[in-house]
């Protein structure tokens, strides 16, 4: 993983990844989630962040998928905040970890600036 802690929007953040050889952090499993979590929450650098992830729901509204590994994005795998997602002004499409909720997942608009995690996939 690669926690990139300049803040961009999330366009920015995935080709930021991208340009790197790496994508935004698609947590597939719950195992990967609470590792993630887990480690910023115990990072006083990181603990007041919000974090792009990869999930979007950017062409399908309320169809979650992590970008760039074409996977449906499970909530039972990347847990949501309580009442997330919600589309605030059908304008929420991009999937953040957002330490205002406890180190959830939240849909906020793709173009806030978050600092983002790139994760590297061996395959």
């Amino acid at each position: 993983y690669k926690f990139n802690t300049t803040a961009t929007d999330w366009h920015t953040a995935r080709s930021n990844c991208k340009k790197q050889g790496y994508h935004l952090v698609a947590m597939e499993t719950r195992e990967e989630f609470d590792f993630i979590t887990r480690f910023l929450k115990n990072s006083p650098a990181y603990l007041s962040l919000n974090w792009w992830t990869a999930a979007n729901d950017i062409n399908n509204e309320a169809q979650w998928v992590w970008a760039d590994v074409n996977q449906p994005m499970s909530s039972s795998a990347a847990l949501w905040a309580s009442g997330q997602p919600t589309n605030f002004g059908n304008n929420e499409h991009c999937g953040e970890v957002a330490s205002r909720f406890g180190h959830k997942m939240n849909d906020a608009p793709c173009e806030s600036q978050c600092v983002s995690i790139c994760e590297y996939s061996l395959l």
